[in-house]
């Protein structure tokens, strides 16, 4: 199986072994009593190099394997999928000889698994955060990874080694993104708790699904994530919390397409959604600022599964191999400003500190970082669900 290399953007090896052979010979000094004489005799040897450089393919064991199979890959919806297709896609053709059709994709993934035949799955590979994982799961939709297929699995953050999906042996940390609070020039925000600031009445949009914005609410009372959705008396203060927020909401938008056109009509002064977006061409022609909350760091992590019953595993794990190599996820970090598994990815020289915060770039960030608490949620959704459209939603 083949290693992706660390040395360089071209992710070759060169190997050079120079011998340089010098050889100086001085003869010919005598004296007398009566007279001197002086005669030098200089032998030098033409210096002798001989350089010997040798190409070292990384791809080697797979150029050309897989010619003729194709592998159906999914990547998320939207400009990340545009993105995601140029990135990945036509080197790994070229290199192993297969055709890759990305499908662009959403929630609808697991129930689309389920709904095929087992031994006739709709993708070969695809993508998946933690509420993907966690539908899946009990299912069994997918593959347990075979880690010796994955070298570059050892260049991974051990933080996000340590994440459920990865430690159960299914899903390879690929990506993510910091949940930023989005917010207009004239407006100064740093942490969840200043939506709760009365100037910003009916100026805030925050995403209707309780699994996403519960935790403003969380941060903002200073507590533990995990403690707040388990001790039952914690629980009803963030719901109090959540609705004292709820007059100030002017949206509660279902999509970053309805929270960005918000902004855009100039109907918000701030919200919340993913850093990632903030180096997109509309934040930028509006002047958006993004900022990683200071009282609470939380965001999706995204993970590369196998889908059970595929025909071409031993490919699937080669092109997953691939996408965390440390060339490519440097290549997705400065085309996606995602944060990146691969800890040998360095921010690019001369990145701003305004963009510089917005991704996490070594073990100790990504230790902070909070993922959503599926595994809670996913053991009685439906209460979590109705509280939170009747309390906060008001429905």
């Amino acid at each position: 199986m083949w290693v992706r290399s660390r040395m360089g953007a071209a992710g070759m090896v060169a190997v050079a072994c120079a011998v340089v052979l010098a050889i100086g010979v001085l003869a010919g000094c005598g004296s007398s009593e009566t007279t001197t004489t002086a005669a030098t005799t200089e032998t030098t040897a033409a210096p002798s190099e001989s350089t010997t450089t040798t190409e070292v393919d990384p791809y080697a064991d797979v150029r050309g394997k897989f010619a003729g199979e194709k592998l159906v890959v999914t990547a998320w919806s939207g400009p990340y999928a545009e993105n995601w297709a140029s990135v990945f896609i036509p080197e790994f053709e070229e290199i192993t000889g297969a055709t890759v059709e990305m499908i662009p994709s959403w929630v609808e993934i697991p129930n689309k698994i389920k709904a095929a035949p087992a031994d006739d799955p709709p993708f070969d590979v695809t993508i998946g955060d933690g509420s993907v994982y966690w539908t899946a799961r009990d299912d069994k939709l997918f593959e347990p990874i075979r880690w010796e297929n994955i070298p570059n699995s050892k260049e991974i953050f051990p933080a996000l080694m340590e994440q459920t999906p990865a430690a159960e042996g299914y899903g390879v940390p690929f990506d993510g993104s910091y949940a930023a609070i989005i917010h207009n020039p004239d407006v100064e925000m740093t942490k969840w708790a200043d939506f709760w600031r009365p100037e910003l009445k009916q100026r805030i949009s925050l995403d209707i699904n309780f699994y996403y914005s519960i935790y403003a609410a969380i941060f903002a009372l200073g507590m533990e994530p995990r403690d707040a959705l388990t001790d039952p008396a914690k629980t009803d203060q963030v719901f109090a919390k959540m609705k004292e927020l709820a007059p100030s909401v002017l949206k509660w938008y279902e999509s970053g397409g309805e929270f960005y056109g918000l902004l855009e009509r100039g109907e918000l002064d701030a919200g919340y959604y993913y850093a990632d977006t903030i180096i997109g061409e509309t934040s930028e022609r509006l002047g958006l600022i993004g900022a990683i909350p200071t009282d609470g760091q939380i965001g999706y992590i995204d993970y590369y599964f196998v889908v059970r019953g595929t025909k071409h595993r031993d490919l699937a794990e080669v092109f997953i191999n691939y996408i965390i190599s440390a060339e490519k996820q440097q290549q997705w970090l400065e085309k996606n400003w995602s944060s990146v598994s691969n800890s040998n990815v360095v921010l690019p020289e001369g990145t701003p500190p305004e963009r510089e915060q917005l991704v996490a770039v070594t073990n100790e960030q990504w230790a902070a970082w909070h993922d959503y608490d599926w595994d809670i949620f996913f053991q009685d959704w439906d209460m979590w669900d109705a509280r939170w459209k009747k309390e906060v939603l008001g429905q």
